[in-house]
């Protein structure tokens, strides 16, 4: 509480504090999409590796 020479009391509250908390919030809801995402990167490259070896073995390469 601050007093602005008035009587009467101010709430107040620190801007960092307000973006510390905004900022983990958001990186929070993202960790999610960003793991699912390298699932996913991972999951492509293994799928194309798979079907370039069955083509080449295909060709008799």
């Amino acid at each position: 509480m601050t007093d602005y020479g008035s009587g009467e009391r101010c709430q107040a509250l620190n801007g960092a504090c307000v973006d510390a908390f905004v900022t983990a919030q958001v990186l929070a809801a993202l960790a999610p999409a960003s793991a699912e995402s390298r699932v996913y990167w991972a999951i492509s490259d293994v799928m194309a590796r798979r079907l370039t070896g069955a083509s080449d073995s295909w060709r008799g390469a």
